[in-house]
């Protein structure tokens, strides 16, 4: 579906969610008609007020922002991921990015800010990649990828299904263990 999804402790300061909501603003309207945002997550209450500014000076913003809270059950929060066609981690700062490993296991086009290392080694950009890689607090340059993607510039549908294929043979426990065994066999 015409989804754009952002999933963690919204409004924290690690995961920047401000940026998320201002790189979306910056869209020209009439590129996001048929699109959804989708913020999942528990959300902190200055984030909470701050938004609702931002849905005052832009009633187009409030229509397309679905704020679900916290989705504890997996099966529910896998649901999103599986309709998404667009995912987007505004971090400054993260470990792993579970998350964005989760979303292109359903298919979605990752858009990511450079904020952690393993992000360059599994999310291949350009031509023949499959997501977007931008710069920290960049809100500017995450609205020119998320743009690439409404204009149709880049066909999410079949990014999303690279990732998705490159999810299912690097990140799954037979793989790994494989590959482990291997390791330690050749010690």
């Amino acid at each position: 579906e015409k989804i754009i999804l952002t999933v963690g402790r919204l409004g924290t300061e690690q995961k920047n969610t401000e940026m998320f909501i201002n790189a979306i603003e910056r869209l020209d309207l009439s590129l996001l008609k048929d699109w959804k945002i989708y913020l999942v997550g528990p959300c902190e209450k200055e984030f909470l007020k701050w938004l609702e500014f931002k849905f005052k000076e832009s009633t187009y913003l409030k229509n397309l922002c679905i704020i679900t809270g916290n989705i504890a059950n997996k099966k529910e929060s896998y649901k999103i991921y599986a309709r998404s066609s667009v995912f987007c981690l505004s971090s400054r700062w993260e470990s792993w990015g579970l998350v964005v490993t989760e979303a292109m296991r359903f298919g979605c086009y990752p858009i990511v800010t450079d904020c952690c290392d393993a992000f360059n080694e599994f999310i291949i950009t350009g031509e023949n990649g499959f997501g977007d890689i931008v710069p920290v607090d960049d809100s500017k340059a995450m609205s020119e990828a998320i743009e690439k993607v409404l204009k149709g510039e880049i066909d999410c549908s079949i990014k999303g299904e690279h990732a998705k294929l490159f999810t299912e043979k690097n990140f799954n426990w037979k793989y790994v263990t494989k590959v482990l065994d291997n390791y330690f066999n050749e010690i």
